[in-house]
């Protein structure tokens, strides 16, 4: 995941927007205990969703206490607790760092081949740890991974089509949440939703640089035969991705959950819409409204 997934921090209460913290730093602390120190630089927002979703099906009552960040350990802060979401979620991240890597070794450019070929080195370790507790998820995952590539490299420009691999992907990672089989169809259709907002966002906020760079982008080649302009495509990907928001939205309803229900709701009501609200205004804007401010 990319980064896309995360809470609208305005709208949460204090003690909530703690507890997301303390999820984060808990997901650091787990990930530099079962990885090695280089691992938490690879933490994102995405994996903390992730950890309060399982966190939230779950019956158990996670402990959050009081320690120390690694970065700035002069200062208090809250840390949820070691528990299974915390290493499953690390091991669903370092699988799929694995994977990124061995696709930019194969289709990055010279730096980005050079430096991917080297982290696989140190990230190997890690994967071979993370495969074998999850191995069937590993398969899964090598297989979708694939599945996307071949579609990438075929220019397909279905975006329903080109978004299933990893919306299958993510799918299969948040169905192994429950063993309720009804819970499991719904966990799945979320995880499936969210892989095709993440895999469509991913593409419009790296429309410009496909674009100049002449790489391969869906929301670029579903244009060929009626060209439009950038401003269309974003509107475009954006009534997409409020389309796929909302469908996530009805399947999260489904879902029987035993905490953490204000923040899941701040991410998927709230926290999704900002991010496309972000994504959808071209770089060169984004840089003039810092300089503005």
């Amino acid at each position: 995941m990319f980064g896309y997934v995360k809470a609208h921090k305005p709208e949460m209460k204090l003690c909530e927007f703690e507890t997301y913290k303390s999820v984060y730093c808990g997901l650091c602390k787990s990930m530099g205990r079962e990885f090695g120190f280089w691992s938490r630089f690879t933490l994102s927002y995405d994996f903390t969703f992730l950890t309060i979703l399982a966190m939230s099906v779950s019956p158990d009552l996670p402990e959050i206490g009081v320690g120390r960040c690694v970065f700035n350990p002069m200062k208090k802060i809250n840390i949820c607790h070691e528990n299974k979401e915390l290493v499953f979620s690390g091991d669903v991240a370092m699988l799929m760092l694995w994977h990124k890597l061995q696709d930019n070794k194969v289709d990055g450019g010279f730096w980005e081949k050079t430096i991917s070929t080297s982290a696989l080195f140190f990230v190997k370790k890690s994967y071979q740890k993370s495969y074998a507790r999850n191995t069937q998820l590993g398969d899964v995952m090598a297989t979708c991974m694939e599945d996307q590539k071949k579609l990438e490299q075929a220019q397909c420009s279905e975006l329903d089509r080109i978004c299933h691999p990893s919306a299958h992907l993510l799918g299969s990672v948040t169905e192994t949440l429950s063993q309720d089989s009804g819970q499991k169809r719904v966990l799945y259709r979320l995880g499936y939703l969210l892989g095709r907002y993440v895999y469509i966002s991913d593409a419009l906020d790296d429309l410009e640089q496909d674009e100049k760079a002449k790489g391969y982008n869906p929301l670029l080649l579903r244009e060929t035969l009626s060209p439009l302009a950038d401003e269309d495509i974003r509107t475009q990907a954006k009534g997409s991705l409020f389309m796929t928001i909302a469908e996530i939205g009805n399947t999260y309803e489904l879902l029987e959950t035993h905490k953490f229900e204000p923040i899941l709701t701040n991410i998927l009501y709230m926290g999704l819409r900002e991010n496309v609200d972000q994504i959808v205004i071209p770089h060169t804007d984004r840089c003039k409204g810092c300089k503005k401010r």
